[in-house]
């Protein structure tokens, strides 16, 4: 987790700066992260399914790290837009089949009534590498250009396949070989397998339009710090700032909802976020989105470890990788057309009104998983 969220942290943080300095207009930055964000999720079903037929979570992991290594190192010389996206699509589409193998065999390696906290500790972890790895690739792209950005993100992909091997493999149960078919994948089943799992589907749509409304804005927060006066080291702060927040509450906020209940601190931090989604409109300059940050770094601790809770309870043991994966993939829609719509109401509108439609639309998820979740509170505070 230290590894992977130190480069993950550098690499969402500064593409969209570095797409704009290659030319990008924030329509087009807005394309690319919805072309690569769609092939992320259409790829992270089908190698969930994989995984769960094989019974095997690690090798997945790391395939996809090494892979994503390679492809950053021909990243570093890219300066068309074109080939920039291309190149962005291919890593993805291999990329994918780490996100549901991870999620799974975190889920599978530890046990119901502790899995808030086990998601805290990792996230915590996580959290340092992020800490450290914006502002490190802030200050490196400030000296020395963005394509440092490429060859140390590289670097990171690399080591985070050599640390797999220590983590041990699950032993829960899976698919038989054999059992899977890429007729299954087909939509008429897809829409009968999950049909039969009513809370999990229900729970998959209200995260869906909630992750949608934080879409529209989200990857141009970082040109958002830049067109408020600030430059590349100084969105690693305001970055880093929230993300000290973010790190410092994983492991609290993991245990609250192992203690008070998943769907209860899911509830707050929803609310929580949404909040700050309004307090970016109030910014008149950089210095404002460091509380701004830490707002949202508050509920962001809650609402993933609340969230992963509940996907796991929801996401029957025997084909977890595959439920997860499917729901990683229609969460991952609503960010597939996010950043594309977010992008073109900016140049049209501006980003303030942005973040003010945007809290507007993330308010009624809210509101319908509320009602939601006290209809079925005890069914699924006691889902295993």
């Amino acid at each position: 987790m230290l590894v992977v969220e130190n480069r993950r942290g550098m690499f969402w943080t500064f593409l969209p700066i570095y797409a704009a300095n290659i030319g990008a207009t924030n329509t087009q930055i807005g394309f690319i992260l919805t072309l690569i964000i769609f092939v992320n999720s259409l790829g992270q079903v089908l190698w969930g399914r994989v995984s769960d037929m094989v019974g095997k979570r690690r090798p997945f992991v790391a395939f996809g790290e090494i892979f994503a290594g390679i492809v950053f190192l021909f990243l570093a010389n890219v300066n068309e837009v074109m080939l920039l996206t291309l190149l962005l699509a291919l890593l993805e589409a291999v990329w994918s089949m780490g996100n549901p193998t991870w999620d799974a065999l975190i889920s599978e390696l530890s046990e119901e009534n502790e899995r808030g906290e086990v998601m805290g500790k990792l996230s915590t972890v996580g959290g340092v590498g992020r800490i450290v790895g914006v502002p490190l690739a802030g200050i490196l792209i400030k000296f020395y250009g963005f394509s440092v950005l490429f060859y140390l993100s590289s670097i990171l992909m690399f080591l985070a396949a050599a640390t797999v091997i220590w983590i041990p493999e699950s032993h829960k149960p899976h698919l038989m070989p054999g059992a899977f078919r890429l007729s299954s994948l087909s939509l008429q089943n897809l829409k009968g397998e999950y049909a039969k799992n009513k809370n999990f589907s229900l729970f998959t749509a209200l995260v869906t339009a909630r992750e949608f409304s934080t879409g529209l804005f989200a990857m141009l927060v970082p040109l958002y710090i830049t067109r408020l006066g600030a430059n590349t080291f100084e969105v690693s702060v305001v970055v880093v700032i929230g993300a000290i927040a973010t790190t410092l509450l994983m492991t609290p906020a993991g245990r609250l909802v192992d203690k008070v209940g998943k769907t209860r601190i899911m509830e707050y931090s929803l609310l929580c976020g949404s909040f700050s989604i309004l307090l970016y409109s109030l910014a008149s300059g950089w210095q404002f989105l460091i509380f701004v940050s830490i707002v949202e770094g508050v509920a962001w601790a809650a609402q993933w470890t609340s969230w992963f809770s509940l996907l796991s309870a929801l996401s029957p043991v025997e084909r977890r990788a595959t439920f997860m994966g499917f729901h990683n993939m229609i969460v991952g829609f609503s960010w597939t057309f996010a950043p594309v719509f977010g992008g073109y109401l900016s140049d049209v509108v501006g980003l303030k009104y942005l973040f003010i439609l945007s809290f507007a639309l993330s308010m009624v998820p809210n509101l319908a998983f509320m009602q939601w979740a006290g209809r079925n509170r005890e069914e699924l505070e006691g889902n295993n």
